[in-house]
């Protein structure tokens, strides 16, 4: 696209620098699955918690979102089923 803009609950993010996209909220995810695949389920959520500094009430906040992941929080993430 050549023109646009980009907005997040009312904030305008359109030209903001590169690293403060993530703590507007924003992330980019490829469609692939191996990005981090020989780390465990945990440490890909706690890589992804990083750039907020929220910590632990995020991370128990993306657990409400996704129960099951609380169970597979010791297993490698290339492992995981993609259905």
């Amino acid at each position: 696209a050549s023109a646009g803009s980009i907005r997040l609950e009312g904030r305008e993010l359109t030209g903001l620098p590169a690293h403060e996209v993530p703590k507007a909220g924003v992330a980019y995810v490829p469609q692939g699955r191996r990005l981090f695949a020989e780390m465990t389920v945990a440490e890909n959520i706690e890589i992804g918690l990083m750039a907020r500094n929220k910590g632990k009430v995020t991370r128990e906040n993306v657990l409400d979102l996704f129960p099951l992941l609380r169970q597979r929080l010791r297993q490698r993430s290339g492992t995981l089923s993609g259905g």
